[in-house]
């Protein structure tokens, strides 16, 4: 496609959303420059190379719901590079994980089937289900702002309709997975959004060269400048000027017919000023989670089968998730070994902020020998990585779904900046990626 021929876009940020608005508008024929204010693409889809072990530092799990991911996977040449992998997904309770696979026919009859919930909170967990089909139209990948009916916290929500066993096993643990928060701090829209893509979205996949083989898959034919730190984007008549200083201090400042910001939304208002006031008010309101992930290569592997398990508050207050890494693609691990991730509460993350590497890696041992099921797991450690992210992601907390519909109401057709990242919906890779499409859409249909 040439429609844009002539027409000049200015891309700040090379996560995902950045990247995938980028490669759309390049391929529908305009001059697209991309800014990166760091020394590498991708954001938080991103892979380390440690010794033997292949790891996923931040996004851990494609699923098969993931429809836009997969078409531009597509459209840039990179099917090749998947393949299918085990999307099962365990809820532990007391020494005992309880699983499902996304991709059975009936995935939900596994659970029934489980020992994870009694008799009667298996009866009110129809309620849940009906809700998520309820919700389904207005729970989209790149906008929750119709959502106002699913805005209450998850907590009420579950107090309300539904009882303590299913907030404590189901509803809690889901959400925390996705917003590193308690129940009570993000909403069940959240939650239902949660389990039509991930627990009923079907089968998984992944690649065996890790999370950063789409955005170095997208990246390797476009224009991507590293080491640019955007300061202003202002726009000026029928032009957008942007300023940005490099990595050996020159400033420099450049004019675009448009310009997408694909930053996090704390660094928006910064870069921005002339934002609207309901944008503002919008980001300005955002609360932002930190995370810390540690890492451990293990000299064998331990039997769980499930590639994600969720631990609920009752369990650990702590710990909300680990990830069997070398179950989720090949060459994670070497063979006969095993690689695991741990996910730590917000709360637990901001205690150990400043500790260094081999303190916050001592601590997340120390937590992870109070579970039955992981007992004899330092014993096996021969390798240990630390990754933080600050911020992570912002958190869909209760009320915030109005303010976002006032964002959206505020922008206009005719805009020439416009925005792409994580803060329209859940918090997810795929969220990021279809916030880039739109804002690459509105700019070929302008």
């Amino acid at each position: 496609m040439t429609g844009l021929a002539g027409r000049k876009v200015i891309v700040v940020g090379a996560g995902i959303a950045g990247l995938t608005a980028a490669f759309r508008l390049t391929r529908a024929g305009a001059e697209v420059v991309t800014l990166e204010s760091s020394d590498r693409v991708g954001g938080r889809m991103q892979t380390e190379r440690v010794g033997d072990y292949l790891l996923d530092t931040g996004a851990s799990v494609l699923t098969s719901s993931y429809l836009q991911m997969r078409r531009l996977i597509a459209d840039a040449g990179l099917t090749s590079k998947i393949v299918p992998t085990s999307g099962l997904i365990g809820t532990l309770r007391g020494t005992t994980v309880h699983r499902v696979d996304p991709a059975a026919v009936w995935p939900v009859g596994q659970l029934v089937r489980s020992g994870l919930l009694g008799p009667a909170s298996k009866l009110k967990a129809v309620r849940l289900l009906r809700d998520v089909r309820r919700a389904r139209p207005s729970l989209r990948w790149d906008d929750f702002s119709d959502a106002t009916d699913w805005d209450e916290s998850a907590e009420e929500y579950s107090r309300r309709r539904l009882d303590d066993e299913l907030l404590e096993y189901v509803v809690g643990p889901l959400g925390r997975a996705m917003n590193l928060v308690d129940a009570d701090q993000f909403t069940i829209g959240l939650v239902l959004f949660t389990i039509q893509h991930y627990l009923l979205g079907g089968a998984y996949f992944n690649s065996p060269e890790g999370m950063s083989f789409l955005p170095l898959g997208l990246a390797k034919d476009l224009d991507v400048r590293l080491n640019c730190r955007v300061e202003n984007v202002e726009v000026r008549g029928d032009e957008v000027q942007v300023s940005w200083r490099n990595a050996d201090g020159s400033t420099r400042t450049e004019s675009a017919d448009h310009c997408i910001v694909a930053v996090p939304a704390r660094d928006l208002p910064r870069i921005y000023p002339q934002m609207t006031p309901e944008a503002h008010d919008y980001f300005s309101a955002l609360r932002f989670v930190r995370s810390i992930q540690v890492m451990f290569g293990l000299t064998e592997r331990l039997p769980e089968e499930a590639i994600w398990v969720n631990v609920p508050r009752t369990e650990h207050r702590d710990l909300f998730v680990w990830i069997n890494d070398h179950r989720r693609a090949p060459g994670r691990a070497p063979d006969g070994k095993g690689l695991m991730t741990f996910s730590w509460r917000d709360e637990w993350c901001r205690r150990h902020w400043d500790d260094d590497d081999t303190a916050v890696a001592d601590a997340a041992l120390g937590e992870i020998a109070q579970l039955e099921s992981l007992r004899g797991l330092a014993d096996r450690v021969e390798m240990s990585f630390v990754k933080r992210w600050n911020p992570c992601a912002p958190t869909r907390s209760p009320g915030s779904t109005a303010a976002l519909g006032r964002f959206l109401r505020s922008r206009s057709p005719a805009d020439r900046v416009l925005y792409a990242g994580d803060y329209f919906s859940a918090a997810t890779t795929n969220t990021s990626l279809s916030s880039g499409e739109r804002a690459a859409r509105q700019i070929i249909g302008s």
